[in-house]
């Protein structure tokens, strides 16, 4: 499929190294390390949020198949147990693209739990390391552009529903027995 962002940006899907993961790890440190008391109460709302948002991708991603960007060698292998065929998703991850991005959902909910709850330096940095994941998903040609817009989107929606519920409601979870 055409893809603007691909025609003004340089194509480095020859690098095999998941430049976006290490990015993404440096955010979920930052964001940890930063985020204001109670952590394990932000902690658990992130990793609830990020959950349903994969279980929604999961939903997405067994409909919705686009065509790859680029068919890797490890791709045309077909392998012959689950635990090879886990252990080449784990290596090299899949071998098709699909709506929405996985990477772009986790590095932007960890931005808006920093924006809502770690001071502006944090927000920066933070903010900083969102655009590396979205440039490097581009450049290593992992994700098309409307996979990206779309996983900021839907998780901004969900960002939003789930804060605005807890405010409502006074708890943070959407169970009551997690407030005692």
């Amino acid at each position: 499929l055409y893809d603007v962002m691909f025609e003004i940006l340089p194509d480095w899907s020859d690098v095999t190294f998941p430049v976006p993961n290490v990015i993404f790890i440096a955010q979920a440190l930052i964001v940890i390390f930063a985020i204001k008391e109670p952590k394990y109460k932000y902690i658990c709302q992130h990793l609830f949020l990020n959950c349903t948002l994969l279980a929604v991708r999961g939903f997405t991603t067994s409909s919705t198949h686009m065509p790859n960007i680029r068919v890797y060698d490890y791709c045309k292998e077909r392998p012959d147990n689950w635990f090879r065929a886990l252990t080449l998703m784990i290596t090299y991850g899949t071998c098709s693209d699909y709506m929405f991005s996985g990477h772009t959902v986790t590095s932007f909910l960890l931005f808006l739990f920093a924006y809502t709850h770690t001071s502006r330096v944090y927000v920066i940095l933070n903010g900083l390391l969102l655009c590396g994941v979205i440039f490097s998903l581009w450049v290593l040609r992992w994700h098309y552009t409307s996979d990206i817009l779309i996983a900021l989107i839907v998780t901004w929606l969900t960002f939003v529903l789930y804060k605005d519920h807890e405010k409502e409601n006074e708890t943070w979870f959407y169970f009551s027995s997690f407030t005692r």
